[in-house]
């Protein structure tokens, strides 16, 4: 088959897949299967995905070939074409193009299938799903929620997709096209790492539970009118009055509470939908924002207007001796601009290291020992920290207004966080805990709308 007609193929098979995933809703679960089940045949693999909520569909992922007929990395979403009765047989069918038939029992499966012109017999055997995907203090997070949040995380993102593919088709500037089609690339890459998604999800709901347990220890609330407020912002509506406009941004306007109760009506609607999520379930996510903000200035109420700050720059090296033979290269003359690229942080290697003007709380409690305490232009020694063996260089120190307070804020909100994460609980257990095979129930969905899909260019539409 020539390459031109094999690309359509796969095209007119993305096309259908797509299409599946946008418009149905979800099938039952059928939690005695939940799970992966992975089959090696001649022609490549497959894995078969089932969630054990109800809201989940059944997913396929494939890597086939058969002579010109390939299947390869693509992400099948499947609903219409999948059947599974109480005794575990099922038949799953795509696009006239593959046929699995079987029937799941107990941890093994088997069947046949039919791949282009290719077919044969295939056995699976299944990696069970966990009931609970990770815990965080006391709290467990369930693997229905799981795959609730991480169709969530995607449905979010898929909107943004959405609102710079309207961008795009109202901008008559060239220029401003192409930037916000580089977004939507990006953002299309994200959306066809599914592992990458599961893992954002999972740890923005660890630091969430993470949060709330801090702010309930400091007897902090989020009111029902606070999580309006949220709500409100985020469509829009300012019962109150529009809000100062910042910088370099449109100013904010208010629509009508007839035109906020319709939008927020239709959005749970389509959140549902597309996620699974209870209207409860959806408030939960505006009530961590609200604690967050709260728990950030009860944790740092002192930060005002000016703090002590230096600008410093460092090294990084995988171990204490690496590093020290580099301070001793300074010792005997070399410059550290010089020695600079050796650095493990590729980030800012290539400018000698330098970190800018920083205030404590950006880095770690070691780096802030060392680097508010260091003689300027002193080389410290190797100091440890969570990146690896640093050596330390302060240029200048002087208090400083903060550019943006609630930015220094969430900045060691998030440095506390990491200090959360790492921390053991006082009976050694950690603080966070992932539990074994939390990477099955991942879902693949929901998915780009096709006609979105359309204004990337060719070799960046996920295949």
């Amino acid at each position: 088959m020539p390459w031109n007609k094999r690309w359509f193929l796969i095209g007119v098979v993305l096309t259908v897949l797509v299409s599946l995933l946008s418009a149905c809703a979800g099938v039952g679960g059928h939690a005695e299967w939940a799970g992966m089940w992975s089959a090696d045949v001649p022609e490549g693999n497959f894995r078969l995905f089932v969630s054990p909520d109800g809201q989940s569909i059944p997913q396929l992922d494939a890597e086939l070939v058969c002579g010109d007929v390939v299947l390869k990395g693509a992400v099948i979403g499947v609903n219409q074409g999948f059947a599974v009765d109480r005794n575990g047989n099922f038949r799953l069918t795509h696009a006239d193009l593959l046929v699995i038939a079987g029937q799941l029992s107990g941890t093994e499966a088997s069947g046949t299938y039919t791949f282009g012109t290719c077919s044969g017999n295939w056995k699976a055997t299944l990696t069970a799903a966990p009931q609970n995907v990770v815990r965080a203090g006391d709290a467990l997070l369930d693997g229905a929620t799981f795959v609730k949040l991480v169709r969530y995380h995607r449905y979010a993102l898929i909107n943004q997709f959405k609102q710079l593919t309207s961008a795009i088709l109202k901008s008559e500037d060239p220029d401003m096209q192409m930037r916000l089609q580089q977004k939507m690339i990006l953002l299309s890459q994200d959306l066809q790492m599914p592992n990458q998604m599961g893992e954002m999800a999972l740890e923005r709901w660890v630091d969430d539970a993470l949060v709330r347990q801090e702010a309930q220890r400091r007897g902090i609330k989020a009111s029902r009118s606070e999580v309006d407020a949220e709500i409100h912002h985020l469509l829009g509506y300012y019962p109150e009055g529009t809000p100062t406009p910042q910088p370099d941004l449109p100013a904010p306007t208010s629509i009508s509470k007839k035109l906020f109760d319709e939008n927020w009506a239709n959005s749970l609607a389509d959140i549902q939908q597309q996620t699974g999520l209870t209207e409860s379930e959806v408030r939960q996510i505006f009530e961590g924002t609200v604690l967050a903000r709260k728990l950030m200035e009860a944790l740092y109420p002192d930060l005002y207007g000016a703090e002590e700050q230096v600008h410093v720059r460092h090294m990084v090296f995988a171990d204490q001796q690496t590093a020290q033979g580099v301070a001793d290269l300074m010792l005997a003359g070399s410059r550290w601009e010089d020695l600079a690229a050796a650095s493990l942080d590729t980030d800012t290697a290539a400018n000698a290291g330098d970190l800018g003007w920083i205030g404590r709380g950006v880095r770690s409690s070691a780096f802030d020992e060392v680097a508010f305490s260091l003689e300027i232009g002193k080389v410290s020694a190797p100091v440890q920290t969570e990146d690896g063996w640093e050596l330390i260089q302060v240029l200048a120190r002087e208090t400083r207004p903060f550019d943006d307070v609630q930015l220094v804020r969430q900045q060691r909100l998030e440095r506390w966080l990491q200090g959360q994460r790492t921390a053991t609980l006082p009976d050694g257990k950690p603080m966070v805990e992932r539990f074994q095979n939390w990477q099955v129930l991942i879902p693949y969905g929901p998915a780009l709308p096709p006609e979105a899909l359309q204004l990337l260019p060719q070799n960046e539409v996920p295949r």
